[in-house]
């Protein structure tokens, strides 16, 4: 079925009058200091990191950098073993000035050790962890596709929107995965409360296939975990902070449900809720939880869209949805009404592959490239079709790669938290 098939069994991606503000790039993951919302300078000398041609990290062959942000580099990575064996990977190094850090370090082993435990088809899974030569690293499956955040920018030049019910897809795989992350325990049967704190668009893959699935457990938070709670520190994507978050105080499952709120919100409407000119704006924004009514931009709607969107976006935890269970209830019986439930499923796969078709041929090539040890040299060409000219990715793989994560922490700390290059290049 081709996209415009697909799409027409939705109605068609929905344009909206051009009166509505389109969305803007996704806000940085930021950590910021109560009540203060300053960028900490970077610290002397670490503007710019040393450079390694690596062509490994531990048992991992790297292929290419996938993005980077303020916390780590992730790349496209190979593992093979004996009689062909061969698997595609993703690879996270952590900041050689962050892995200078113990408490940093810490955290980062810890956390991982634990979502390493999650098991669901909505979330990505971590594969490995190790340190290699002073570099920290997390191995994670490899989802072929694009972020959430990417999808919403191929739509915003024309004012198009995802289908109600392809929205409702993307927000109920979204539950899925959290209910496998709230509901984790340990081998004794004890929960850890393990809380996201960072859900954005930006950390939800959307692949070819039409699943969604939930990266990126940085800033994960267990219930007694060894600082795991950073006091003085906001931790997570501003604009998606529930006000207790942004409050700095304790958190919640009703946290990571709140930020699904205003994804859903803003999938719908095309505009950001609450970004504003600058990080205390935001901030402000955030803490006020002054909801739009729905009804008036998009009337369009049924009304059960917007009771979901009321109770997953209610200022207080006592307000929202109990757990990820009770809003993936309402998102599937939503999406019931919207006719076959297997539809939206193949309608987003679609979309996604008419939108992004290049930039999964490029990453192909590489692999088939590494495959035949091809490392200092890419093909171009996979097949019969030609790749983007020379060795650059194309348009929106630098576009990714430019919305970065950064990190923001207080100037009086120890060692300021900054964004620096992380001391392996791209090969190739």
């Amino acid at each position: 079925m081709t996209y415009r098939a697909t799409i027409a069994l939705f109605g068609g991606v929905r344009t909206v009058p051009s009166s509505v503000r389109t969305m803007e790039l996704e806000p940085e993951t930021k950590v910021l200091p109560r009540g203060n919302a300053d960028v900490a300078p970077p610290p002397p000398g670490e503007a710019s990191g040393s450079l390694h041609a690596l062509q490994r990290i531990g048992r991992y062959e790297v292929v290419q950098r996938l993005g980077h942000g303020g916390m780590a580099t992730v790349y496209l990575g190979r593992a093979t073993g004996s009689a062909g064996f061969e698997r595609v990977v993703a690879i996270k190094v952590i900041h050689q000035h962050l892995a200078a850090e113990p408490e940093f370090v810490g955290m980062f082993l810890d956390e991982a050790k634990i979502a390493a435990r999650i098991h669901s088809p909505h979330v990505a899974g971590i594969l490995d962890l190790g340190e290699d030569s002073g570099f920290y690293f997390m191995v994670l499956e490899y989802i072929d596709g694009e972020t959430l955040s990417a999808l919403l920018r191929q739509l915003r030049p024309a004012d198009e929107r995802l289908p109600l019910a392809v929205a409702l897809q993307i927000l109920a795989d979204a539950c899925e995965g959290l209910v496998a992350v709230h509901g984790l325990r340990d081998p004794d049967g004890r929960p850890y409360g393990l809380v996201h704190r960072d859900m954005s668009p930006q950390n939800l893959m959307v692949n070819f296939d039409g699943w969604a699935k939930i990266v990126d457990f940085g800033l994960v938070k267990a219930t007694g975990l060894r600082n795991s709670n950073h006091t003085g520190h906001l931790r997570g994507k501003l604009a998606y902070m529930a006000p207790e978050q942004a409050r700095g105080k304790p958190l919640s499952a009703a946290t990571d449900l709140f930020a699904l709120g205003v994804i859903f919100w803003e999938m719908l409407t095309g505009r950001r809720l609450f970004a504003g000119e600058g990080d205390a704006e935001t901030l402000e924004n955030v803490m006020r939880c002054e909801v739009p009514p729905l009804r008036e931009l998009r009337p369009d709607l049924p009304p059960g869209v917007e009771a979901l969107l009321r109770r997953a976006l209610a200022p207080t935890p006592e307000e929202r949805y109990p757990s990820a269970e009770a809003m993936l209830a309402d998102t599937r019986a939503l999406l019931r009404e919207c006719g076959d439930t297997s539809e939206p499923r193949r309608a987003l796969g679609a979309i996604m592959r008419h939108h992004f078709s290049e930039q999964a041929k490029y990453r192909m090539a590489a692999i088939r490239g590494a495959s035949r040890g091809e490392l200092r040299g890419r093909p171009t060409h996979i097949g019969s079709a030609p790749l983007p000219a020379a060795a650059e990715p194309p348009p929106q793989a630098v576009a990714d790669e430019q919305t970065q994560t950064r990190v923001l922490a207080d100037p009086r700390a120890r060692r300021c938290l900054s964004r620096t290059t992380c001391p392996l290049r791209q090969i190739g």
